[in-house]
């Protein structure tokens, strides 16, 4: 490919495509929020139902691809910024 992404097939990319979609689904609802405030914050790696961390985010991902992923369910795309922060059992990305 030469985009330094690797192409997903058969069952597995059905799955990647719908954590794709849901990801763009939570962003964009944050989007969507009306808060008081414009920061929005979606904290991955935690257990929905425990609250509790439960799986460290791939490495590999950056903030070029995220964008990459929104541009493919939204138009226009919200803005994003991803970071990391350091978190006592292990590395949280946002």
């Amino acid at each position: 490919m030469g985009d330094g992404h690797h192409r997903v097939q058969g069952a597995g990319r059905a799955r990647h495509e719908k954590i794709n979609a849901e990801f763009a689904h939570d962003v964009i609802s944050l989007a969507n929020t009306k808060a008081s405030g414009r920061d929005r914050y979606l904290v991955v790696g935690f257990s929905n139902r425990t609250r509790e961390f439960a799986t460290p985010v791939d490495g590999s991902v950056e903030q070029n691809r995220l964008e990459q992923i929104l541009n493919e369910y939204s138009d226009p795309a919200p803005q994003i910024r991803y970071i990391t922060v350091e978190y006592p059992l292990a590395r949280i990305h946002r």
